[in-house]
């Protein structure tokens, strides 16, 4: 196919803007922007735009060093629909669970971001309050585990080669870390792209509630036991959050 592009995919706060940076700075061609916004055009139908310059405080303290991505793909997927033809980077951010509703002859290979439930759901509690979006702490680890679980599995029923990136280790060893990628992907000068992970950005304080489950899941990832990851069933994971959300309707209406 003459267009199939390389994604780095993960849940939301995982880690997958500092691989798109790293990335970019080891000279792999990105279709991304560093600060993406969204626009419309005369119809009001949403385009894409971007720049390299943040334009708001809160875009550049939410992601200090940059998104990297394309708004409309990374949230709802590459598709042949896209303007992909007109994109100079073969190497795109598409978020979990937007990889499932992706054309999957567009996608070549994946590099899966994992991060540590409790500072990975911290990020995106902080994320929520600021925007005054609720959240629900019995729910959290097992979404977690399921929308992690569903794009894995994704990956492997549609044999996309993927490689499972822990956001912990790279931050700590980027250079081993970025040369497993390099080797994965075929290209890349890592030496620069190792310089561009900076320790900061593990900044989360963990979460205060029982992630237990979810760090069950999180040490297979990081234990690259995948035999265990797809022996386990996401509709569990669904069923559970489904019961949960039915007895708080409940209660809330008694």
């Amino acid at each position: 196919m003459k267009y199939q592009f390389n994604i780095v995919t993960g849940v939301m706060r995982s880690g997958t803007s500092a691989m798109m940076r790293a990335l970019y700075y080891s000279r792999i061609l990105i279709a991304g922007y560093k600060y993406p916004v969204l626009g419309q055009d005369k119809q009001g139908k949403p385009i894409e735009c971007g720049s390299n310059v943040p334009l708001e405080l809160e875009t550049q303290e939410s992601n200090p060093t940059g998104f990297w991505e394309m708004p409309l793909v990374t949230r709802d997927g590459l598709k042949k629909t896209s303007s992909y033809a007109n994109w100079d980077g073969n190497t795109v951010k598409v978020v979990m669970p937007a990889i499932m509703n992706s054309d999957r002859e567009l996608i070549g290979k994946a590099i899966v971001m994992i991060r540590n439930p409790k500072t990975c759901l911290s990020s995106m509690i902080k994320g929520w309050k600021e925007r005054d979006m609720q959240h629900d702490k019995d729910i959290l680890p097992l979404d977690y585990i399921l929308t992690n679980l569903m794009g894995l599995k994704y990956l492997k029923e549609n044999q996309i080669p993927f490689i499972i990136v822990i956001y912990e280790k790279l931050i700590e060893n980027p250079s081993s870390v970025l040369s497993r990628v390099a080797e994965f992907l075929g290209e890349g000068d890592y030496t620069e792209g190792a310089k561009a992970i900076e320790k900061r950005l593990n900044r989360s304080k963990e979460v205060d509630f029982d992630v237990s489950e979810a760090e069950e899941f999180y040490d297979k990832c990081v234990e690259r036991d995948l035999e265990y990851i797809f022996s386990l069933d996401p509709m569990d994971y669904k069923k559970r959050i489904d019961e949960i959300y039915l007895k708080k309707q409940k209660e809330a209406n008694k």
